[in-house]
Formats: C-alpha cells, structure tokens, sequence
C-alpha cells in the first residue's frame, strides 16, 4: 500500500455552492447591510465604530494609517444604528427615536438620553460638521441641516450633488464633509468636500491597507475573497491487495500567528479582554460570514476550532482493491489563496472529484439577544447599599460583597468575604452611623464590619417595618419601600417606628431592581432597556427630584446577578460535533482514532474578570473562584436572565485541558459516524467543556441535555 500528499490529477478544488474567488469582487459593505458600523469625525481624529465586535478605532489619518488605536466599546454605547460626534466634544449614539449623549464612547461618561425629533427620524445616515447636524435621507437624494437633533431648530433640506450621492458611509470634521466611496478599480477611497449640496473643494484619499483591514469585508480587499473548499490532504493505493493501517495528519485550527500581524499596527488597549489574534479571529469570522457576493463564504465558522492551528494525527484502516486509490480530504476556508481556517470536517472518496458538501452552517444575520439583571424579588439575598463615600453590592449567594467608590467609572472595586454570620440576609443596608444592618425575618442585625461581624447587635423589626420589598438608608432616615403598593415609609429607627411617614413612589421611581441610598442621595437599579445597565440618581422619591442616570461600568455589571450574559453574552449549551468520520468509498473504512477533547473550564481566561477587583478574601483563596461561581450561577438561571437552567455541580470546574479516548470503528460504504460533546458557553465562547460524549450516524445534534435542573 502506498500513499502521497496529494492526489495527482484532483479535479478543482470548487464544488457546488462555492464560487471560483476569481470570478468574484471583493467590497466593503455599505452601512445598511452592516449594523452597528459608522464613521465619525471631532477635533483631529477620526473614528470607525465596529458595534457587532464591541469596539471602536481611532486614528489622526485614514490615509497615512497615522495613529492606530483601537478602544472597547462601552455595552451602554453598544447596539446603535448611527454613530456622531459634535464640535461639543459629545458622542451621539442614535438607537430608534432616542440619542445618547456621551462624552467617552468606552467610559460612557456624563450620559444623557434624549429624543431625536419628528423631523431628525428616519435618516440613512447622521453627522456633524460646521456647528450643525445632518441628516441623509440618501434613498430621496436630499438632507437636512438642524442645530439641534432634539429641537430640530433652524432645519433646512438641501439637495446632495450627484458626486455626493453613493457614499457607503457619511462623517464629518470641523470644516469639512467625508464619505467612503463604493470600491472601484483604484480600491478603497473617501472623499472630501465642504458642500455636500454644491461639492466645493473635492479631493479624494486612499484609504490605508491598516485601516481597510478594520472596515466590514476589508480582509477580503487586503488579503483576497474568501474560499472554502475540500483540499485533498492524501491519497492512498494499494498495489498488493494486502491491507494496512495508515496514520493522517492534517492541522486543525486558525493560522492566528500569522493572521495577529493584522493587528501590528494597531495599538490595541488592554480593555479589550483579547490575547495577540483574538481581533484579527473577530474580523475572519465575519469576513467567512459575509455573502459571496461580497467577498465572503456565507458560512457560520463560531463551533470551528479557532486556537492556533496545530497537527493532529489519526490512524485509518483501509482494504483496497488492486490498483484502487482512496482520497482524503479537508475542508479548509481561507482567504486569497492562502488557507486561513483548517476545519475538523474530512472525507474519504474513491474518485479525485471533490466532496460538494459544505460541512458549515451558513451565516445568519446576528440576533438583537439583550438579557436582564436578575431583580431582588429572584435574587435571594442579593442587595445594594451604601454610606459616606462607598457604595456596595452584596452577594450572600457568592459569599462576599462588592465595594467601589464610584459605579459609573468602576472605580476602587475591592471584594471581601462576608462573614458567617452576616450570610443569609433578605435585606442589606447601611446608615450614616457607619453600621450594616442585615434584615432576616422579624429582626435585623446591626454591624461595624460585614466581614468581621464586629459589635454585632440584634433588634427586632417594628411591626410597621416588616414586609418591605426594599430596605436603604438616606439623608439619616430608614426607608422602607413597599413596590407593590407604590409607597415607600421612612423611619428614624426601625425597631420603634419613630417618625413614621409615608410617601407615594415617583412614576419614574417605581420599577427599580434594587434601591439603595447614601449621605444625600438615593439610587435605584433601573430594569435594563436598549441603553443597557443603569441606575438612577435623585434627591426625593416622591417626587424625583434633581434626576440622573448612569451607565453601570462592565466591571461592576460582571458582578450582578446575571451580568455575565451582558458583558460576555447569552448563555448556551450545545452539542458540538468534535468529529465527523465519513466513508464515501465502496470499500468498508476501520478507524483506529483516538479523540482528543477539552475537559473543564476556561478558568484562566475567564479569570480575567478578576483582573479589576482588588480580591480581600480568606487566604485560601483561589484566583479565579469567583468567576467560576458567577458562571454556575449564570448558567443556572432562566433564558429570561441569560442563563440555560442547568445544575452544573457535578462538572469538572478544574482548568480545562486536553484528555485523549482511544476508539474503533468500522464504517461500511458511504457511512458517517458524528461525535459530539457538549459544551456550555457566553456569546459565541465555550467556557465548560462537559464530559459527556455521544455518537450519532446522522448531522442533527442530539437533544438531550445532560444535566439536572438547578436547585433553589
């Protein structure tokens, strides 16, 4: 028996429903087929929002690829429809019929919503140059100038010049007007005017390759159309008619090494949470999942080994006729003519012409999937509070508490262990004389320190006092808010009822999740909405006096009770087909393989959320403890909180790593053999890598979930 690399005389490497790259144009989508990109321009910078990869960049110079930085994208800034920014030193996000005012885009400082009017709704596009807005209605050909996007004040509709009127995207500076021109046989250009009605002063700029490999389809200008195809990886043949065993070996995975030199030049900052070539993986997966029309492959790559590509080997056991050849092959996706992607997926074929099967999914078009913080009233024992300059968070659930001096900015997050004691409280709050009260039934107790439990001292609760929903401390009185009856009663002391009065709650203070006060303020938890997590700022309650929202920083949001669905993404289980074996011969196929999977949790890299909180707990502390019991947690819960309602105690929460599991099996002709394991993750990530393992002779996954349901 004797082999050879390659297949003499395999017929072209294009099967049904792929197209030859040559005979395809490479383009970069144009804004209303890509949501979430924009263009923006203020001062001497200039910005493209990349929202479907949860982050933006920045440079001085699109044409020379000057200063190159790419920043995240804060999760209140995510998800909008247009991106501006205003000689006010403001960022607009535009979402529907509302805009978000932000002073930093990753930072979502000094938010504030407001509503676009009548006559600013609708538009295809939205900038800002020369002190004034505007918006294109590019599909009649005209646009309106305002002064203001709330008021609509002193608007005036132009018509754009008919060199003015194709552009894929629209920004603007100070003195002038920009819009990336559609692709053309000079590639990718922007244009410049300072008329868009009169197209006075045009010139026209490259743009450069760096900033071409950030935009939507800009791999495929750079490095070429994307392929997929079966690549014959081995060819086998048996002179002797006598049969043998043969080991294959392919790699499986992404070149990131070499695709990471995408990102050399950009300055990518340490927010984004992403080793060397995570980007660049972002920006492939896109790129594969756009049409063919545009220069992609139309196919979903996210359960595709996406680790840097490395050789793996198997062993086949083959009786082949005299003279009969056997021809293995590899799906591979790539760009160019490079391969970028080697997929799990092979076959065995008797003739040279490639398999026409596409083993990937095809692309769809992302979900609009926003989850929800889990409110009190489901979250047992899970509450804010706050005195002097701290503001806290507890989580009895997890065993500690969050401190910080500031929510929005994420500032001076420190987490300490909650003492024995203090765990198992239905209400926490604290009091301007510096002391904890945690409410449990008809009493509470009162302490100077929740992780020591000093001068601890137990009351009991007024019979007026009992029953609240919500229990704070503010302006040196108790409140009790009673949400279902839409009254809250404030206190001089709990255990006597001293200086009882009642209040109607504010309209706009009645949904909170979680209420809490300090010194001179009260806060609530708002429930979340297109702008994401927020809390709210007044002086009165009743009638919400001196409001103010803010924007939950992502380090805190990984703290609540489903946060991590918010920040990393909904949670899902799935079964992951770890191989498929595939016999198209006429000949019956033994293999002699041994699986290689991961077992466990990603501790390491989920860890990262750690990377902010200062950890002031017990010495036998373990980094990365926290992060794994907010993740059973999350899984845990219901899809209405971004969870999968599993029990995962039984899992192995340990550092995944790669465990081998040797089998046989013998395939008869044009049989296929699918091995799955099953996988929970976030967003698009596998996190817990399960033990459980299942064979099937068909692609449809099993349905199955292989886990009990939590306890409460």
């Amino acid at each position: 028996m004797h082999e050879c690399g390659t297949a003499e005389g395999v017929a072209a490497l294009y099967p049904l429903g792929h197209f030859d790259p040559a005979s395809r144009k490479a383009q970069i989508l144009p804004k209303k087929k890509a949501p979430g990109v924009d263009f923006f321009g203020v001062d001497k910078y200039y910005y493209i929002v990349r929202s479907d990869l949860g982050c933006y960049m920045r440079s001085a110079n699109f044409h020379q690829g000057n200063d190159l930085e790419v920043f995240t994208l804060h999760n209140s800034c995510r998800g909008g429809l247009h991106y501006l920014a205003h000689e006010d030193d403001y960022f607009y996000i535009i979402k529907g019929n509302e805009y978000r005012r932000v002073k930093n885009l990753n930072k979502d400082l000094d938010a504030e919503v407001s509503t676009l009017h009548e006559k600013c709704h609708g538009g295809d596009h939205y900038l800002s140059s020369f002190g004034h807005f505007y918006i294109i209605f590019q599909s009649k050909g005209f646009y309106r100038r305002v002064k203001n996007l709330n008021s609509a004040a002193e608007a005036v509709d132009y018509t754009l010049h008919p060199s003015c009127k194709n552009g894929l995207y629209y920004w603007g500076l100070k003195d002038y007007f920009y819009f990336l021109k559609p692709v053309d046989k000079w590639g990718v250009q922007y244009y410049r005017t300072t008329n868009l009605n009169k197209n006075w002063k045009a010139d026209t700029f490259s743009v450069h390759a760096d900033v071409v490999n950030f935009l939507p389809g800009g791999l495929g200008i750079t490095h070429g159309i994307a392929f997929g195809r079966w690549e014959a990886i081995k060819t086998i043949y048996d002179d002797s008619n006598s049969p043998g065993k043969k080991k294959i070996t392919r790699m499986v995975g992404y070149t990131k090494q070499k695709m990471s030199s995408i990102e050399s030049n950009w300055k990518v900052g340490t927010r984004m949470f992403l080793e060397v070539g995570g980007l660049s993986g972002l920006i492939s997966k896109y790129q594969f999942s756009l049409s063919t029309e545009v220069g992609g492959s139309q196919v979903n790559t996210d359960q595709e080994e996406w680790s840097e590509a490395a050789e793996v080997e198997e062993t086949v056991s083959v009786s082949l006729n005299p003279k009969e050849k056997l021809y293995v092959w590899q799906y591979q996706l790539g760009l160019g003519k490079e391969a970028v992607l080697f997929c799990r997926s092979m076959k065995l074929t008797k003739t040279p012409k490639p398999p026409t099967e596409i083993p990937l999914p095809p692309s769809k078009p992302p979900k609009n999937t926003m989850s929800k913080i889990v409110p009190k009233n489901k979250a047992p024992g899970v509450d804010f509070c706050g005195v002097d300059t701290y503001y806290y968070i507890v989580r009895p659930d997890l065993g500690c508490y969050m401190r910080s001096t500031n929510f929005n900015e994420g500032k001076d997050l420190e987490v300490f262990s909650l003492h024995n004691s203090c765990q198992g409280g239905e209400h926490y709050l604290a009091h301007q004389d510096d002391l904890f009260y945690i409410i449990k039934g008809d009493h509470y107790r009162r302490v100077s320190n929740m992780n020591k439990d000093w001068d601890s001292v137990v009351y009991t609760l007024h019979p007026n006092c009992r029953g609240g929903d919500h229990y704070l401390s503010a302006f040196g009185k108790f409140y009790i808010i009673f949400q279902g009856r839409g009254i809250y009663r404030r206190v001089s002391n709990m255990n006597t009822d001293e200086d009882a009065i009642e209040y109607t709650l504010h309209p706009n203070c009645k949904d909170g999740l979680y209420y809490w006060g300090i010194k001179d303020y009260y806060y609530f938890v708002k429930p979340c909405d297109e702008w994401g997590v927020q809390y709210f700022k007044c002086t009165d309650f009743h009638q919400s006096s001196d409001a103010v929202t803010y924007s939950f920083h992502a380090d805190v949001v990984n703290f609540l009770p489903g946060g991590l669905a918010i920040t990393k993404g909904l949670s899902f289980g799935r079964w992951e087909a770890l191989k498929t074996i595939s016999n198209d011969s006429n000949t019956p196929v033994t293999w002699n393989k041994k699986i290689t999977r991961k077992v466990g949790y990603t501790k390491q890299k989920m860890s990262s959320i750690e990377h902010n909180w200062k950890i002031s707990m017990s010495a036998s502390y373990q980094p990365g403890l926290l992060t794994e019991l907010a993740a059973k947690y999350q899984f845990s819960l219901s899809a209405d909180y971004g969870g999968k309602h599993v029990n995962t105690e039984q899992e192995d929460w340990n550092e995944a790593t790669e465990t081998e599991e040797s089998i046989s099996v013998t395939l008869q002709p044009h049989e296929k053999m699918y091995i799955w394991q099953y996988q929970l993750g976030l967003g698009n990530e596998a996190v817990l890598f399960c033990r459980s393992m299942k064979f099937t002779n068909d692609s449809t996954p099993p349905e199955d979930i292989p886990f009990p349901p939590p306890k409460y």
